[in-house]
């Protein structure tokens, strides 16, 4: 049988094996198998302040710098490209920042890193004499961790406690 060029014509072909729907399933499955299979299962470096620096300010605003260690306690390395965070106390914004440069944490080592801040003197002032008899003081850090490589580029973190004032 012969079929004219300019006229199109559909055929369908008999179903056979499964599915496509089912195949179509199957191969995302697999994928997200596949891909929660590679990415990875850190846990969490510790963090500690080791310095601080006053770089410069004014009466609203001033700089400083943090020295961290941090600890890692996984088998793998973790290569960090930046980390950005906000500082809040009782509710209130009173510093933000980001790091310096990239880094990266040995496995099952330690690292220092500078994390800059800006705080806002009168934001921190009017949050400690609202709260002058108070024996701890709520805060949240809150940002994100920009990793050099891997599935997950970036990685949320929230942290929040009681800050003592006494």
């Amino acid at each position: 049988m012969r079929v004219a060029p300019s006229s199109p014509r559909c055929v369908e072909s008999p179903r056979r094996g499964l599915p496509s729907q089912f195949l179509v399933g199957l191969a995302v499955a697999v994928l997200c198998w596949g891909c929660s299979a590679l990415a990875p299962h850190l846990q969490a470096p510790r963090l500690q302040v080791v310095g601080v620096d006053f770089l410069g300010g004014n009466l609203q605003h001033q700089q400083l710098r943090l020295r961290v260690q941090v600890s890692n306690p996984n088998a793998r390395p973790i290569e960090v490209r930046e980390i950005d965070y906000r500082l809040a106390l009782a509710g209130t914004d009173v510093a933000a920042g980001g790091s310096d440069a990239p880094f990266t944490v040995p496995a099952s080592g330690q690292s220092e890193f500078d994390l800059n801040v800006d705080s806002d003197l009168g934001a921190l002032l009017r949050v400690f004499a609202a709260h002058l008899g108070d024996a701890a003081l709520d805060y949240r850090v809150s940002g994100h961790v920009h990793l050099a490589q891997g599935v997950l580029r970036e990685l949320p973190f929230t942290g929040e406690g009681k800050f003592a004032l006494q």
